[in-house]
């Protein structure tokens, strides 16, 4: 039994995505189990799930902070030191160059700051500041880890990532390390690299690639190398 563990947003989710769907449909019905690893939180998820019929396991959300089994039970979560959600909250919130900040809940965006809560994300106006901002963040806050997406400046727990909610499903579930085969494409897929059965998307920035394997050009190319 292999286990793919795949990023969602431009990779599983692309101009190809009922192509990749029907491949993982097809994977799973071969013995497999696939696994989707997000930054989002479970609800904006199933936005772009809920009207196809994916044979997916589990869902890691929120980075490694959340995962759900198929069934939307939650089996794993852990939240941000509240002290630290109220600073970065307040410290996105006082910069000109970033709006609509909000908490991130695992199910919603909230801005009721005494929320428990996994996320942080504040909209970019300004990229450039907001990378500065990243990096200050993660240099005087050693447990936190803030990086810039497409459209939001987000922070998450440093010790909380997409490979250790992997491993803990690999613990739990007993899965053998060397069927566990990953696919990603950001910063934020940096630690699905840990594995050796790990694959980046070729049009990944170099610092992302570097992490990795294996190259590849598409989802296809994931199932065909594996399968």
């Amino acid at each position: 039994m292999k286990v793919l563990v795949s990023d969602f947003d431009g990779t599983f989710f692309n101009k190809d995505y009922e192509k990749n769907i029907e491949l993982v449909n097809n994977f799973v019905d071969q013995g497999n189990i696939f696994v989707i690893a997000t930054g989002r939180n479970i609800t904006d998820l199933r936005k772009d799930m809920d009207n196809h019929f994916i044979k997916c396991s589990y869902f890691i959300c929120n980075d490694g902070a959340t995962i759900f089994d198929q069934f939307m039970n939650v089996i794993y979560r852990k939240d941000l030191d509240p002290k630290l959600v109220r600073t970065m909250y307040n410290a996105l919130s006082s910069v000109s160059y970033i709006s609509n900040v909000y908490l991130d809940i695992s199910t919603s965006f909230v801005t009721d700051i005494n929320r428990p809560a996994n996320k942080i994300v504040g909209q970019i106006i300004d990229r450039e500041k907001c990378v500065k901002l990243a990096n200050k963040i993660n240099d005087y806050y050693p447990e936190l880890f803030a990086y810039v997406s497409r459209n939001w400046v987000n922070i998450t727990n440093r010790s909380l990532t997409k490979g250790s909610a992997i491993k803990f499903l690999e613990q739990y579930y007993n899965f053998d390390e060397y069927e566990i085969y990953t696919f990603g494409d950001g910063v934020n897929d940096i630690s699905l690299g840990d594995y050796k059965n790990s694959y980046v998307l070729n049009s990944s920035f170099v610092t992302t690639k570097k992490n990795f394997n294996n190259i590849v050009n598409s989802f296809e190319e994931v199932i065909d190398l594996i399968k």
